[in-house]
């Protein structure tokens, strides 16, 4: 059985403590496949549509995608961008300006591995619906498929088992050169005040990286910093205690380093723990 440490954060100090290692057990990846998520009929004029993937946290155990792939028929699809909404709240948003024409496609890399959507979301224009033969020719209504090449892989363990009283805050792939990351969150007031944490939860989904320190500043300027120095393995889950419910946070600096020799490139996932549900 796993062992879980703390990394504990006091107010306007710098501590260091034990971190939290969780290894995943190694395995060999299946054949990847493409699945339908949802499909949608879209409109003439630029607008929005949401396709609603409709599924629990159990559907997503042994799912995860690292691409999207749109394809189109009975007219064009000119795609503006792509939001990804996730289970937790989290969203990203994909710029993409592409025209997918009647029965061809488009594939969308994924920043990293994902899985447990809940919607995405398309701006779009459409154009150009083909026509019905016969004596009255009907313009038809174009239509939109979203399918994700799914590895037949879940996440880590830990990051699979996500309870839902963790949001997640952002994540980022390590470069081979890179030596750190900020991760910063963009939310409006309302959000903040429903979304308090109690600890930072720091996951790497695949990789290793050799992780040296944290910072965490708020919205006021306010400056909390935690020293690691430790190496973190697919599967770790390190936890970061908060002095205290915290919440307006604007930035997280996590000051890394990818592992020398190692065959692929960390991700690094962070979530905030708020109260239990």
């Amino acid at each position: 059985m796993a062992r879980r440490y703390w990394l504990v954060l006091l107010v306007c100090a710098t501590t260091l403590t034990s971190g939290t290692i969780a290894l995943a057990q190694g395995r060999s990846d299946p054949k990847p496949l493409w699945e339908l998520l949802g499909e949608t009929r879209v409109g003439f004029a630029v607008a929005r549509d949401v396709v609603t993937v409709g599924q629990s946290y159990s559907f997503f155990r042994n799912r995860s995608y690292d691409r999207l792939r749109l394809t189109a028929d009975r007219g064009e699809v000119k795609l503006q961008s792509l939001l990804v909404r996730y289970i937790n709240g989290f969203e990203e948003k994909l710029p993409l300006d592409k025209s997918v024409r009647p029965g061809a496609s488009v594939v969308v890399e994924l920043p990293g591995r994902r899985s447990y959507i809940a919607q995405i979301e398309m701006t779009y224009s459409a154009v150009g619906g083909e026509t019905l033969g016969g004596m009255f020719n009907q313009w038809l209504q174009p239509r939109a498929r979203i399918f994700g090449l799914n590895s037949r892989i879940g996440l880590s363990q830990v990051d699979a088992e996500t309870p839902p009283n963790w949001t997640m805050l952002g994540q980022d792939t390590v470069s081979y050169t890179g030596m750190g990351h900020v991760i910063r969150l963009a939310n409006d007031e309302q959000w903040y005040k429903a979304h308090w944490f109690k600890s930072l939860h720091f996951i790497v989904s695949e990789g290793k990286l050799q992780l040296d320190d944290l910072r965490i500043v708020y919205i006021n300027g306010f400056t909390e910093t935690v020293l690691v120095g430790r190496d973190l393995r697919q599967g770790t889950d390190l936890a970061v205690e908060l002095p205290g419910e915290r919440s307006y946070l604007r930035e997280i600096h996590m000051n890394y380093r990818n592992w020398p020799g190692s065959p692929k490139r960390a991700i690094v996932k962070v979530y905030g723990e708020g109260k239990s549900q």
